[in-house]
């Protein structure tokens, strides 16, 4: 039941608030040691490390999670559609960036050259 969740969790995008989670306890734990390591009371370090370790169990749980996930055969092509997709509308933007800058210069060369003036006109009929 929690893998088909997280599975269709992952299916609506997971990953970014997934790695927030994981960055955000790595922090708080870091915070928490250097917390610990500024603290002279005794009693004070050992209620630190209390929560230091009470926040443990909860990385290993997002790591064991992310593991989970990724070893999903549906994970899987998940992962390499996303990627194709990904790839396509980045040729898409080359593209169109591409056609953008030949028609900017067309543009431009038809601005700069070939203006015709009635005036300019010497023809006799």
């Amino acid at each position: 039941m929690k893998l088909q969740r997280l599975y269709h969790i992952a299916k609506i995008g997971f990953q970014d608030q997934h790695l927030d989670r994981i960055d955000n306890t790595e922090l708080c734990l870091k915070l928490m040691w250097e917390n610990y390591q500024l603290e002279q009371d005794p009693s004070k370090r050992f209620e630190m490390l209390k929560d230091i370790i009470l926040v443990q169990p909860y990385l290993s749980a997002y790591y064991e999670a992310t593991k989970d996930i990724i070893q999903q055969p549906e994970y899987q092509k998940f992962l390499l559609d996303n990627n194709q997709q990904q790839e396509q509308q980045h040729e898409e933007e080359k593209q169109t960036k591409e056609n953008g800058e030949s028609f900017t210069k067309l543009d431009n060369y038809n601005k700069s050259s070939f203006t015709y003036d009635d005036k300019d006109d010497n023809r006799k009929f």
